[in-house]
């Protein structure tokens, strides 16, 4: 039943007694303002296109809409983002894209979620994008035709969509190869600006390392030196002794420091703080000594190796010949060994070595190859060219200049750019047949101030992505769990984690180029005053942050390969990508001084010691934080921003935030084992950051006439004995909220799924492709058949899911379990505690989702 109807939100409380929610999890003056673009919005199709009333009763606890509608399109890639063209074409054919309030993406979904708003964008009438040089050196294309604007543009875009071979749908299937459209010519120019960036990475990071190789050597020089030890190698006299660096010496200083507070602490007239004092003590010299120890020994490689040059020459010219008559029996013998690790890897024991130890091994010996010849090569150039000191000082403040390397230097420009001209600039009314992907065009760019599809009747477009945080800022302590936490860009504000929200705001003439932090009224009462947004408690003022456009935030939302990876990140697999570069993250300016902060001891001491660094050489130091997987989160002033999957992939975290009261998720990600990590995930994530509980529907729950289609947790889950059986492809659930301050979401689950009665062309590609539609996420160059299949894939199970739905009745009612508004069910068993005994079985984590088994 639908709830009665209220005018506003709900008051705010006194300080100290503000519950959870809204006060912190959804603030009062981010929920006003988006249920103000939501009456907005619906105002805007009124007279144009079949949607829900413009003045619906809002609800009590968040004042949204009481039949409010939120569509998630989680992660997946390109197979994602064509899924859900599909599945959006289905639902305009069936003019039902109107009741959609809210649209949350995470990567793959954000590609179809970008295209599907910059078109409704265009309608705006406003400047879609700020021309670059580029651009206006090309004249003669300021006469291409412009966007058409109008208060129908909603109802066109929606009946354009519908058709398969309109021009912009027809663009997403001719670039279905987005990265390389044009094969070999697009491909050469991709890596040749891989080797550029990865050649002027090094070349920073070298200098770099020189550098403090060089003074490391010179420091050297004014210490004793430790004599040469020569020894003999199998009764054979050594031609080479081995150097051992002065830098040995330093270690004594921490030694000698932790030495005596391990003494000190057992002095028995100390109080537990001098006592915890003193172990903090002993924790820093041994950190401090175990880097001394490592660069000395660092330096005594790089020396011996270099002071030896000749002799090390010699005897591997002389060992290379002296085993050139035994090659024979040294190729028999790898034979011998590479058929016995064939047998190894046939054996049904699982005999393998763990991937994070793998990681860890090639890690450690790629850095210590690379560090010992930089450490040659500084031994080389202290010997010959000790001029060349003062050289690299210089290229490391020139490498220090311009912060923007930092992201110029991935490959994050790249993805971006391919993104924004393949899905951004599919609806372009100036990009015609004749222009290819790779060509910028004016109007592909739409910058995130003038991007608004709420305005023509679109729905409010929420972006997910990740800040990655290894390391508390506050505390100095490592995050062994999520390792980040979700930042949601919406036309209204912003929110980051649980409780930090922001409004945007004008800046020196650009829209949303501030933001205002919302601090709630327990907060600014003074019980705890920190912000991830202001400076200081008392400092929440509007201040300016990074401006992207929508398409460097698509390309940030589906940034899933790079050095962090949220909940996943791996410290050797970081230094591995960040060696090669492979690097699709962005350092994102929040604008907000770290320095400024109220912080712990162990902050404020590691702040200290990394603001010299930090403020000196920002490039180097946040290039070397990538390397060593340290980041800080929010804590700093620019945030490493990942893939939103990263945290939560289904895109439905910011929903449930919300409280929405119909979700429908279209949970793309790839799973061919049909494991339902990503929903077990939500799952969770939902319980411990808003008190929500994701409960199943019964079989006896759903809807008539949906049984075929929408099934139980099992019913989607692959059958190991049987894994050629189809599954149901739809989920239903109830999203019911603990605190008992809001009526229970229906969330609908759609899963891509092969059933056996899709169209000949799709079960054809499923025979071929055994995979499909699960295929990996690496693949993203797409052919025509593949791509054909996807879309049409989502398309039929939309139609099957939505049925001849009429747009004028809210979504949801479809979709109520039977039992609501009647009855419980003779078979349900009671459950002490809850206060209406029909509810379903509850999902707790990736084991709880068995089926409903009555008694």
């Amino acid at each position: 039943m639908k709830p009665p109807a209220t005018p506003a939100v709900a008051a705010r409380t006194e300080p100290g007694s503000e519950p959870r929610f809204p006060g912190r999890v959804y603030p009062t003056a981010l929920a006003q303002a988006e249920a103000d673009l939501i009456a907005a919005r619906r105002r805007a199709l009124a007279g144009h296109s079949p949607g829900p009333a413009p003045e619906a009763p809002r609800r009590a606890d968040n004042g949204l809409p009481a039949d409010a509608v939120g569509f998630a399109l989680s992660g997946g890639g390109i197979r994602s983002a064509t899924f859900c063209l599909g599945v959006f074409q289905a639902l305009a054919r069936k003019q039902l894209l109107g009741q959609i309030d809210f649209l949350s993406t995470v990567s793959g979904g954000g590609y179809f979620g970008s295209f599907y708003g910059a078109w409704l964008n265009r309608g705006r009438g406003a400047p879609a994008a700020a021309r670059s040089l580029t651009a206006r050196l090309m004249f003669w294309r300021k006469f291409a035709p412009a966007e058409k604007t109008g208060s129908d543009h909603f109802a066109a875009v929606q009946s354009q969509l519908a058709q398969p071979g309109s021009g912009p749908v027809e663009w997403l299937r001719q670039n279905g190869r987005y990265l390389t459209p044009n094969g070999l010519r697009d491909a050469t120019l991709a890596v040749a600006g891989v080797i550029r960036n990865w050649c002027a990475l090094h070349f920073v990071l070298t200098a770099l390392l020189l550098a403090a190789l060089m003074t490391a050597i010179y420091v050297g020089a004014w210490l004793p030196a430790i004599p040469t030890v020569n020894r003999d190698f199998c009764g054979i006299p050594a031609t080479w002794g081995l150097c051992w660096s002065p830098l040995f010496w330093i270690a004594l200083a921490p030694a000698l420091v932790g030495l005596l507070s391990g003494v000190a602490y057992w002095w028995p007239w100390l109080e537990a703080d001098d006592r915890n004092f003193l172990n903090r003590v002993l924790a820093a010299c041994l950190t401090v000594l175990v880097i001394v120890l490592g660069l000395a020994a660092l330096d005594s490689l790089g020396c011996t190796l270099w002071t030896n040059r000749g002799g090390i020459k010699n005897a591997f010219c002389r060992w290379s010949w002296e085993l050139g008559g035994t090659g024979a029996v040294a190729l028999l013998l790898v034979r011998r060994l590479v058929a016995w690790i064939r047998q190894l890897a046939a054996r049904d024991d699982d005999f393998s070595l763990p991937l994070d130890w793998a990681l860890r091994i090639g890690a450690g010996l790629l850095a210590l190859v690379w560090l010992a010849a930089l450490d040659v090569g500084a031994h080389a150039l202290a010997e010959r060219m000790p001029w060349s000191y003062l050289g690299l000082f210089a290229l490391v403040l020139l490498g220090a200049w311009h912060f923007g390397f930092v992201n110029l230097s991935s490959q994050a420009g790249f993805y971006g750019s391919r993104l924004t001209r393949a899905y951004v600039g599919a609806s372009n009314p100036r990009r015609t047949g004749k222009f290819s992907v790779t060509e910028l065009i004016p109007g592909d760019v739409v910058a995130y101030g003038d991007y608004d599809p709420s305005d023509v009747g679109g729905p409010l477009h929420l972006i997910n992505v990740t800040v990655n945080e290894t390391i508390d800022g506050r505390t100095q302590t490592e995050q062994e769990d999520r390792q980040g936490l979700n930042l949601a860009l919406g036309p209204a504000g912003l929110s980051i984690a649980v409780r930090h929200h922001a409004l945007w705001c004008d800046w020196q003439g650009r829209r949303r180029g501030g933001v205002q932090p919302i601090v709630p009224p327990a907060e600014s009462a003074g019980r705890t005053g920190f912000h991830v947004l202001a400076p200081a408690p008392a400092q929440p003022a509007v201040h300016p942050v990074e401006q992207l456009h929508l398409g460097q935030w698509i390309g940030v939302s589906g940034a899933a390969f790079t050095t962090g990876l949220g909940a996943r990140t791996n410290p050797a697999l970081s230094f591995l990508c960040g060696f090669f570069n492979i690097r699709l993250g962005w350092w994102w300016d929040s604008g907000v001084s770290p320095f400024a902060r109220e912080s712990g001891f162990l902050a404020k001491l590691g702040g200290a010691l990394a603001r010299p660094f930090v403020t000196a050489l920002p490039v180097q130091a946040h290039l070397v934080d990538e390397f060593r997987a340290r980041f800080f989160g929010t804590a700093r002033r620019r945030w490493y921003l990942s893939d939103g999957g990263h945290f939560e992939n289904t895109a439905a975290y910011e929903l449930i935030r919300r409280r929405v009261p119909f979700i429908v998720i279209c949970d793309d990600g790839c799973d061919p084992q049909r494991q339902m990590e990503d929903f077990g995930n939500l799952v969770r994530k939902a319980r411990l950051d808003f008190d929500a509980e994701i409960e199943a529907y019964r079989k006896e729950e759903i809807p008539a006439g949906l049984a075929r289609i929408i099934g139980s947790r099992d019913d989607l889950s692959a059958d190991p004995k049987t894994p050629s059986l189809p599954g149901k492809p739809a989920l239903l659930a109830r999203v019911r909220y603990v605190d008992g301050r809001s009526p229970d979401s229906i969330l609908l689950l759609v899963k891509p799924t092969v059933t056996g009665r899709e169209p000949a062309d799709v079960l054809n590609y499923h025979v071929q492709n055994t995979a499909f539609p699960q295929e990996t996420t690496l693949d993203q160059f797409f052919d025509e058949a593949q791509w054909e299949s996807y879309r049409r894939l989502g398309e039929f199970l939309a139609d099957e899911i939505f049925g001849s739905h009429p747009p004028s009745q809210p979504l949801a009612e479809r979709f109520r379990p039977r039992s609501l508004d009647g009855e419980p069910l003779p078979s349900d068993p009671p459950r002490s505690g809850q206060p209406r005994p029909g509810g379903p079985q509850r999902l707790r984590g990736l084991t709880a989702f068995a089926a409903y088994h009555p008694p």
